[in-house]
């Protein structure tokens, strides 16, 4: 006879999970920077990432990995309805 084993979701710890609140791209907010108004340094930045990179490195660099994101899965794919009898 086989042992049955049953497959857990795995649970984020909550203080490695909780992000910076209101940093830039938080919640998938648009982030602008008006070019115009950065300093010699800064625009250097700017302009470099995109030269180098082709996207805006300077945002990116600025928005956190650790951010919120909205949860824009459909209701049916937030379920998890693990079956418990599933076969070997």
């Amino acid at each position: 006879m086989k042992a049955q084993v049953q497959v857990a979701a795995p649970e984020a710890k909550k203080e490695h999970n909780d992000p910076k609140t209101g940093g830039p791209g938080e919640m998938g907010n648009a982030v602008r920077i008006d070019k115009d108004k950065l300093s010699k340094e800064e625009r250097k930045k700017y302009d470099d990432g995109w030269k180098n990179n082709a996207f805006n490195q300077y945002v990116s660099d600025m928005i956190s990995l650790r951010r919120s994101l909205a949860d824009i899965r459909d209701q049916e794919c937030k379920k998890v309805d693990l079956h418990p009898n599933l076969p070997d």
